[in-house]
This record gives C-alpha cells, sequence and structure tokens, in this order.
C-alpha cells in the first residue's frame, strides 16, 4: 500500500493535502494538489492538478494539464489541455493542444496548431502554423506566419499576412496587409489596405494609398486607389487620384478628377471633373463633363465636350462633338462635326445647332467661323460634290463645286 506523511499521500508528495496516483517519478509541492498519472509530472502551484502525460509541469496557482508531453502551465488559473512542448505564463489563459504553441498574455487562448504565440491580453488564436496575435484582442485562425498586431484586429486563414491596423480584417491570401483603421482585405496577393475604412478583395500588387479612405479595389492588378471614396474594379495597372473617381477594368488608365470615370480599354484618362472616357486606347477626357467613348488618341477638351470613336480626334469648342473619323478638329462652340456622312435626319422646321460634314480628310483648325442655322461642308477633295436632301418626301440634289 500507501505510506502517509503529515496528510500527503505517497513520500513524493510535499505539499498538505496532495496525492500522487502511481507514482511514476512525480512531484507534488503545491497544497491541494494532484497527479493522476503519466510519467514525471511536476505539480508545484497550489490547487493545481495534471491529469497524465509526460513531464509537464504546472507552476501557476490552480493551473491545470491534461496531459500530452513537456507542457507548462505557469499562469494562475491557466491551462493546457494535451499537446507537446506548449507552454503559458498568462494569468486565465488555455492551450488546447498542438505544438509549441506559447502564451505570455493573460486570458488568451489558442487551439491547436503549432508555434502559434498569443501576446496580446484575451487575444486568440485558432490553429495554423508560426501566427502571432500581439495586441490586446487580437485573433488569428488558421493559416501560416499570420500576425494579428491591430488593437481587435483580425487574420483568416492564408499565409504571410498582418492586420496591423485597428479593427483591421484579412480573411485568407498571401502576404496582404490591413493596415488603416477598420481596414479590410480578402484574398489575393500582395495587396495592402492602407487607409481607414478602405479595403482590397482580391488580386494582386492593388493598394488603397495616400488618402484613400473608404476606397475600394475589387481584383486585378497592379491598382492603385489614392484618394476618398474611390473604386477600382479590376483591370491592370489603374490609377484613382482623385474623390469618388472610379475606374473598371482595362489597363494603365487614370480617373484624376474627382467624380471621374474610366471604363475598359487602355491608357485612357479622365482627368477633371465628371469627366469620362469608356473603351478605346490613349483617350483623353481634360474638362469638366467631358466625354469620350471608344477610338484612339480623342481628347475632349472643353466643357460638355465628347468625342465618339475614330482616331486621333480633339474637341476643344464647349458642348460640341466629333463622331467618327480621324485627326478631326472641332474648335467651335455648340457644334457637331464627322467624316464621311452618308445620311441625317434633322426634324422640325430649325436647326438648332451647326453641322459640319467633313468629306474628306480635313485638319484645318480655323476656318471662317459658322453662324448659327449654317450647315457648313468641309472638304479636303477637289472637284464636284453632290449634295442629296429630302424635303417633303421628294428628294432633291444640288452639286457644289470644289
Amino acid at each position: 500500500g500507501s505510506t502517509s506523511t503529515g496528510g500527503n499521500l505517497w513520500s513524493a508528495s510535499t505539499g498538505a493535502n496532495s496525492i500522487i496516483s502511481l507514482n511514476q517519478g512525480h512531484i507534488v509541492s503545491g497544497n491541494n494538489s494532484i497527479i493522476g498519472g503519466g510519467y514525471n509530472n511536476t505539480v508545484n502551484g497550489g490547487n493545481s492538478g495534471i491529469i497524465g502525460g509526460q513531464g509537464n509541469n504546472t507552476n501557476g496557482v490552480e493551473s491545470f494539464i491534461g496531459g500530452g508531453l513537456i507542457n507548462i502551465s505557469s499562469g494562475d488559473q491557466s491551462a493546457i489541455i494535451g499537446g507537446q512542448y506548449n507552454s503559458t505564463s498568462g494569468n486565465s489563459s488555455t492551450v488546447i493542444g498542438g505544438w509549441y504553441n506559447t502564451i505570455t498574455a493573460d486570458r488568451s487562448s489558442i487551439i491547436g496548431g503549432q508555434s502559434n504565440i498569443a501576446t496580446g491580453q484575451d487575444s486568440f488564436i485558432g490553429g495554423g502554423l508560426s501566427n502571432s496575435a500581439t495586441t490586446i484582442h487580437s485573433s488569428v485562425v488558421g493559416g501560416e506566419n499570420n500576425i494579428a498586431s491591430g488593437y481587435k484586429s483580425s487574420v483568416i486563414g492564408g499565409i504571410l499576412n498582418t492586420a496591423s491596423g485597428r479593427y483591421s480584417f484579412i480573411g485568407g491570401g498571401r502576404n496582404v496587409t490591413a493596415y488603416g483603421y477598420y481596414s479590410s482585405t480578402i484574398g489575393g496577393y500582395n495587396n495592402i489596405a492602407y487607409q481607414q475604412t478602405s479595403s482590397v478583395v482580391g488580386g494582386s500588387s492593388n493598394s488603397t494609398s495616400g488618402g484613400g479612405s473608404q476606397s475600394f479595389i475589387g481584383g486585378g492588378q497592379g491598382n492603385v486607389a489614392s484618394n476618398n471614396r474611390t473604386v477600382i474594379v479590376g483591370g491592370t495597372n489603374g490609377l484613382a487620384s482623385n474623390q469618388n473617381a472610379a475606374i473598371i477594368g482595362g489597363s494603365n488608365s487614370t480617373a484624376s478628377g474627382s467624380y471621374s470615370f474610366v471604363a475598359g480599354g487602355k491608357y485612357n484618362t479622365a482627368s477633371s471633373t465628371h469627366s469620362s472616357v469608356i473603351g478605346g486606347q490613349y483617350n483623353t477626357a481634360s474638362l469638366s463633363h467631358s466625354f469620350v467613348i471608344g477610338g484612339q488618341y480623342n481628347t475632349a477638351s472643353n466643357i460638355d465636350s465628347a468625342v465618339v470613336a475614330g482616331s486621333g480626334n480633339t474637341v476643344s469648342g464647349t458642348r460640341s462633338a466629333v463622331i467618327g473619323g480621324q485627326s478631326l478638329i472641332n474648335p467651335y462652340d455648340d457644334t457637331l462635326m464627322t467624316q464621311n456622312l452618308d445620311a441625317v435626319a434633322i426634324t422640325g422646321d430649325t436647326i438648332h445647332a451647326d453641322i459640319f460634314f467633313s468629306m474628306a480628310p480635313y485638319t484645318d483648325s480655323s476656318p471662317a467661323s459658322p453662324s448659327d442655322n449654317d450647315i457648313w461642308f468641309h472638304s479636303g477633295a477637289t472637284g464636284t460634290i453632290t449634295l442629296n436632301y429630302r424635303v417633303g418626301g421628294s428628294t432633291k440634289s444640288v452639286e457644289l463645286a470644289t
């Protein structure tokens, strides 16, 4: 049987009212403590216990180890439930399984995984490998080499991710960073949500930088949203650099005016307030409410000006437009210019805007100024031009000498 010395059971127990069951190299020096089984376990804290396992050690008061190998529970009211080489020195902290997990802060927890570290109070790590929760109320769930270092920040999955802003969040991805307050990144690679309340979802090498609070990037590559409430969706190397600017798709496009918009195409620029470019390439809308759609190397450079398709066209008059054609220049206000137009229908009794038809390559930037209600034909051709038109259902013709 057993022997009793000073109220202890078995001579290896030096703590008062402590118990060692089936002694296999165990030591109990804390009062009111117990070792239930295993090998070479040690209880130094009072009111503590080890159920089984090998080489485990409880140093904290009211600490507990359920089993496993060489675990150390040294914080008061701390616990380790199995696993190997786990340690907790924070009070009221808990490790549940896993390998080489460490808690140094109070009221923190690690559940499973390997080589995870919780150093922030009330922090949490749920599995994964080499994850860190380093500040108060931070958390990491799964993944590898993730860090939650901002107050109440969170990382869920992924690898090499860092949530360093207060209340920031990362959901998966690789090498992504949520730096700003309330910022977030979801998936993707090498993305940065730098400003507060900004978000990056998917894609690679995207960034909400500069003054880009409340900005958003959805996918694509190399996109930068650098001002407040800017948006980029897809595409590559887009730059939305003024407030409320937006880019959808395309490549190497810039929305640098407030409320400007670029959709598709490549190397397009909307550089003024409420300016827009849709499609095409190397197009520019450079003054407020200007607009370019399609074509290439077109420029709408005055208020309410527009270019629709064509190549190398320029509109510098206010409220004027060019439709199609090549190398057309429209410097007049309230004027429409086009090239090689086959048919035009003008309804009503009054023509309220001047209309230019450039019927062959035409680049003269300063013809005689038109007056209201005129129709002008400009041509670089020689010979005779026949004008066909309909009046009251009848077709009529006029020959114009050039």
